[in-house]
């Protein structure tokens, strides 16, 4: 089984822009269709998470509901749901009070996966992701991404790169100290030795 992140940050750079104009606000939502390509789908069902499970963790048996960390990273509709209601989702998003919350668990539950055939094909990366939120005043938000964050094909740039460490590092450096540590590693090709380096990314 090919890991479901790829789709994943795919579906999260389009929860990230539909859920701009009205962050937090996710009790005026009625579904959400997300669309991937069947090489995908076909990865991030249960029965193939499932599998996967058994094969990594020989824990209990993933069936769609969330019991556990490694259900919710790998699980696409939870992690949808966390960026659209806290636009970001970071490393504790995993932890069981995060997963539990009732509103989060409310949302996960109207995201739907599907299969598009038309997001792979020849010379097509597999990548691509379709999303559809409807709203419950009947509006719908469409978005499609063709290439993930950070792809070959969609390169992330130094701001993306930073916000994402800033998010991973901030609870164990500090923020002011993270930041710091960005700016060392944007300079690592100029300098001499990686004392610095290691000096600004150790506790």
């Amino acid at each position: 089984m090919r890991p479901p992140t790829t789709s994943s940050v795919g579906a999260l750079a389009l929860a990230f822009q539909t859920n701009k104009p009205r962050r937090g606000r996710t009790t005026v939502v009625e579904d959400v269709g997300v669309w991937v390509s069947k090489l995908r789908y076909e990865d991030l069902t249960p029965q193939a998470i499932q599998k996967a499970k058994r094969v990594l963790l020989d824990t209990q048996d993933f069936k769609g509901e969330i019991t556990a960390r490694e259900h919710a990273d790998h699980s696409v509709p939870y992690v949808i749901a966390r960026a659209l209601l806290d636009g970001q989702v970071k490393v504790d998003e995993f932890e069981e009070r995060r997963f539990r919350e009732p509103r989060a668990v409310a949302l996960y539950k109207k995201v739907t996966l599907r299969a598009d055939p038309s997001l792979s094909g020849p010379g097509r990366e597999a990548y691509g992701v379709k999303m559809e939120v409807r709203l419950r005043n009947g509006s719908v938000l469409r978005e499609e991404l063709a290439a993930p964050p950070g792809s070959l094909e969609n390169p992330a740039d130094e701001a993306i790169l930073g916000k994402k460490f800033l998010a991973l590092s901030e609870n164990v450096l500090g923020k002011v100290r993270a930041q710091k540590a960005i700016d060392v590693i944007v300079s690592v090709e100029r300098m001499p030795n990686l004392k610095d380096l290691l000096s600004a990314v150790s506790r």
